[in-house]
């Protein structure tokens, strides 16, 4: 809610707030679930390096519990990552596994943001190349 105001410090205290709880409860899929919250607002803010680790973070934990839909979307913000930061052939690395797991839980929306994603990564390696 905070994120689309534009209140990233807000949201950052409140996600770090119930990040807190959750590991205190041992909630592991809600602790990924914050993490990934807090790696969304560093990459808002640029803080690529922070952002990546906290995904990575939350990767380890969605691995161990085996939630794939938690994974492909974290391949899928990491994968963001990699474009801000002009490493689009990475992004593409990591969007393949994501749609493979998309297309895995019939989750359409995830198919179609991620091949929409894809297909923007080939038109901009077609520009490079032009």
């Amino acid at each position: 809610m905070y994120e689309r105001r534009g209140q990233d410090e807000k949201a950052r205290i409140f996600h770090e707030k119930s990040l807190d709880i959750r590991r205190r409860i041992e909630d592991r899929s809600g602790i990924a679930k914050s993490l990934g919250q807090l790696a969304m607002i560093s990459q808002r803010n640029k803080k690529y390096r922070t952002a990546s680790e906290l995904h990575d973070q939350a990767m380890v934990i969605f691995k161990a519990l085996g939630d794939l839909r938690g994974i492909a979307v974290t391949l899928h913000s990491l994968s963001m990552i990699d474009i801000d930061q002009g490493k689009i052939s990475n992004a593409r690395k990591r969007l393949e596994p994501a749609l493979r797991i998309f297309i895995r839980l019939k989750d359409k929306r995830g198919i179609s943001v991620t091949q929409n994603i894809i297909a923007q990564i080939h038109q901009m390696e077609l520009d490079r190349k032009s």
